[in-house]
C-alpha cells in the first residue's frame, strides 16, 4: 500500500506561515500502528520542487522517514487539469505499486475516476482525526 502525501493543507493549515508539520504527530501515530507497518509513504508535496528526497525525509520521525520510498515526477507536460493525480499515476506506472490511497486537500486536483482514492482534507485545518478514520476505511478498501 503506498499513500500518496501532500503537505500544505494536509500536515499544517495552508497559510500557517512558519507553524509547518503540526499536524504531523498525528499522522506519524497513525502509521506507527502495526496494522499500518506496510504503508508506505511517496511525497506528492509541491514541495518535492524546493526539496530533495534526502531532505524532505528530514521533516518526518527517523521510523516513518524510513519509509518514504520515494516523489511523485514533474511532468514537462500535462494531459489535461488534474496534474497531482497524472503525477500519481506516472509514479505508478514505472512501478508494480498495487494499492494507493492519496492524503491530499485539493480534489481538483484529482481526475474524477481517481477521487474514490482520494483522502481529502479540511485545507483550512489540516488533517484531523476524522480524516484519519476515512484513511482507515480506504486502506482497508484496496
Amino acid at each position: 500500500m503506498h499513500l500518496f502525501l501532500d503537505f500544505d493543507g494536509v500536515l499544517h493549515p495552508k497559510g500557517s506561515g512558519q507553524q509547518h508539520f503540526t499536524r504531523l504527530p498525528l499522522l506519524e501515530e497513525f502509521l506507527r500502528k502495526p496494522e499500518h507497518f506496510p504503508v508506505k509513504l511517496v511525497i506528492s508535496s509541491t514541495w518535492r520542487h524546493a526539496y530533495g528526497l534526502s531532505k524532505l525525509r528530514t521533516f518526518f520521525s527517523p521510523d516513518i522517514a524510513a519509509r518514504i520510498v520515494g516523489v511523485t515526477p514533474s511532468l514537462d507536460a500535462y494531459a489535461g487539469d488534474f496534474e497531482r493525480s497524472e503525477e500519481i499515476e506516472a509514479w505508478l506506472s514505472s512501478r508494480n505499486a498495487g494499492p494507493w490511497v492519496a492524503l491530499d486537500d485539493e480534489a481538483e486536483h484529482f481526475a474524477p475516476s481517481l477521487r474514490r482514492r482520494l483522502v481529502l482534507c479540511n485545507g483550512s485545518l489540516g488533517l484531523q482525526e476524522e480524516d484519519l478514520s476515512r484513511l482507515q476505511e480506504s486502506i482497508g478498501a484496496q
